[in-house]
């Protein structure tokens, strides 16, 4: 698993996460702490912090598999722009105009 499919993960599901397991996450990803600065500040060892680390990012795969919503959204951002793509080789009149404000709006709100 990549970094940045870990960050999205977290930022997706980690309200589903229990209190201990987002704080732990929230100062590795949202602070960059080591293992080692985590395990001191919360008072645990450093492989408590990777245990912890390692169950709830298989926990939030185990969410993404069954709920799907990063895929979703990232199939909805590839279609977005497929459209603009297609709409803007139709060319310049009055309705592609405002079929292009409609898509920019649409793919402004689904942070593309």
């Amino acid at each position: 698993m990549n970094d940045i499919r870990e960050q999205l993960l977290f930022d997706y599901y980690g309200d589903l996460l229990t209190p201990k397991q987002r704080e732990i996450l929230s100062y590795y990803f949202d602070s960059d702490y080591s293992l080692a600065e985590i395990a001191q500040i919360l008072g645990i060892s450093r492989q408590s912090v990777y245990d912890s680390i390692h169950r709830s990012l298989k926990a939030l795969e185990t969410y993404e598999d069954k709920l799907g919503m990063i895929d979703s959204d990232e199939k909805r951002r590839k279609d977005l722009k497929e459209l603009e793509r297609s709409v803007r080789a139709l060319g310049k009149n009055d309705q592609t105009g405002r079929i292009l404000k409609i898509l920019k709006r649409m793919i402004e709100e689904n942070g593309i």
